[in-house]
């Protein structure tokens, strides 16, 4: 099962989260509110790509076995990083 690092709440703006290891695991991010995953459900995940979710586009990277995901937000609901 996956473990919540953190909750960026709802409003969360310029938002960038970045794995600083190689990691054979994905960032995982949930919507808060209704439940259902933004970005890769499984984990699994390994290519980059730029996405519209929560009515904002996000831009997903892979580079040397390490994730990276950006968005300018607003968030309109709170996020779960997994």
């Amino acid at each position: 099962a996956a473990v919540k690092l953190v909750q960026i709440p709802a409003g969360a703006r310029h938002i960038q989260i970045e794995a600083l290891e190689k990691a054979p695991h994905r960032i995982v991010v949930k919507n808060q509110v209704t439940g259902s995953f933004i970005l890769n459900p499984k984990g699994k995940e390994a290519t980059g790509r730029t996405f519209t979710a929560l009515g904002l586009e996000w831009e997903h990277t892979v580079e040397d076995a390490k994730d990276s995901l950006k968005t300018s937000g607003p968030l309109p609901e709170a996020i779960a990083v997994l």
